[in-house]
């Protein structure tokens, strides 16, 4: 029930660049904040349609959480269009093939 909401933590925690989410929390602390509908923010420099994938996963209402299909899909469809507008950036992008993620800087990987 909750490992669509720990992939979106997960997320935020690639695109914080590791920061530690709830910091200063309790593990039944985080509970409370969660069970009262709080969310981690958005992190500085992530792009918002990524930011939208992790809030997704984690709605209140498990029915309306995204499978792991979806967010596959989801990511695959973000990693195109980033790609297509970033073409002559040298900034870090992601590369996304099968289910593995990983972050490069200024290339693409062969």
């Amino acid at each position: 029930m909750y490992v669509c909401m720990a992939y979106g933590v997960l997320l935020w925690e690639i695109f914080s660049y590791a920061l530690l989410p709830y910091p200063g929390m309790s593990n039944s602390e985080v509970m409370v904040y969660v069970h009262q509908g709080k969310r981690l923010s958005l992190p500085e420099g992530c792009p918002n349609s990524i930011f939208k994938v992790m809030e997704n996963c984690w709605n209140l209402l498990p029915e309306f959480r995204p499978t792991f299909e979806e967010i596959v899909k989801e990511l695959k469809y973000l990693n195109k269009e980033f790609y297509r507008n970033t073409e002559n950036e040298e900034i870090t992008k992601i590369h996304i093939e099968d289910k593995n993620i990983c972050l490069y800087e200024n290339e693409k990987p062969q």
